[in-house]
């Protein structure tokens, strides 16, 4: 019988996914930013 206490797309099961991230580190931040900048680049104008 099919337990219908649960969600069907669930994926990760309750408790095992981390529910609050830890804060980045300084170095963390700078990668962050040079990533996300990266990303502004391939944005086509329009």
């Amino acid at each position: 019988m099919a337990d219908r206490d649960r969600d069907p797309g669930d994926a990760v099961p309750p408790g095992v996914a981390v529910q609050t991230p830890e804060e980045l580190s300084e170095n963390d931040k700078k990668v962050k930013e040079k990533l996300d900048h990266l990303g502004d680049q391939t944005k086509t104008p329009g």
